[in-house]
C-alpha cells in the first residue's frame, strides 16, 4: 500500500471513530443513504452509493458529512471494455434555506480513485490519483423523507495520462437520491 493510500485510510478512520463517538445517542442524528450517479464531462459514468450524517453535535448542525463510494463498473464500464474506476471520497456540505424544498448547496469532497487498465503494457500510466473537487448545486427535498441533489463539481488534481491520472477529467455533474432515515 503506498503512503497516499496508507493517509486516506487512516482520515477515514480517525474521522469514522470520532463522528461514532460525538452521535452516539444522539436525538437530532439524521442518517441518509442512497443512489450516486456521477458523469465526468466527456468521460466516463461512475455510479454508486451515497450516505451522510447530520447532527446537531458537528458543528452546531450547520453542514452534513457523507461518502460517496463509485465505480465505472457500474457505469461506463458495466458493459463494455472501458477502464474500471473505483473512488471513494469524504465529503463535507452546508446545504442552505433549510425549510424549503429547493435548497442550495455547497459540497467539499476529498478521496481516493484508482483504477485498472488490466494489462501490464500499462504499467507505466497512473493507476489512482488523490481527488479533491468543490460542488455547488441544488437539492430538492420533498414533503416526505426524499431529497434529489443535482450538483456540479470541479477536479481540482486531475491528469492527461502521463502527469496524473488520466481518468480523472476535471468538470463532473453529480446527481444523488438519498432516503433520510432520521429526523433532524
Amino acid at each position: 500500500m503506498k503512503i497516499k493510500e496508507k493517509i486516506v485510510l487512516y482520515i477515514s478512520l480517525i474521522l469514522a471513530l470520532s463522528v461514532n463517538k460525538v452521535c452516539s445517542q444522539d436525538s437530532t442524528l439524521k442518517i441518509s443513504g442512497g443512489i450516486c450517479i456521477n458523469k465526468m464531462v466527456g468521460f466516463y459514468f461512475m455510479n454508486g452509493v451515497s450516505g451522510e450524517i447530520s447532527t446537531s453535535k458537528i458543528l452546531k448542525g450547520k453542514v452534513d458529512l457523507g461518502l460517496n463510494i463509485t465505480t465505472s463498473s457500474l457505469g461506463s464500464a458495466f458493459v463494455s471494455n472501458a477502464i474500471p474506476v473505483h473512488s471513494a471520497e469524504l465529503y463535507i456540505q452546508k446545504v442552505f434555506r433549510n425549510g424549503k424544498h429547493f435548497r442550495p448547496l455547497i459540497v467539499l469532497n476529498a478521496g481516493y480513485a484508482k483504477a485498472f487498465y488490466g494489462s501490464k503494457i500499462y504499467d507505466n500510466l497512473p493507476q489512482s490519483s488523490l481527488l479533491v473537487s468543490p460542488e455547488f448545486g441544488m437539492r430538492y427535498a420533498f414533503n416526505f423523507p426524499i431529497v434529489f441533489n443535482a450538483t456540479l463539481g470541479y477536479n481540482v488534481i486531475s491528469g492527461n495520462g502521463v502527469s496524473g491520472a488520466g481518468f480523472i477529467y476535471p468538470v463532473y455533474i453529480r446527481f444523488k437520491a438519498l432516503y433520510a432515515f432520521g429526523k433532524k
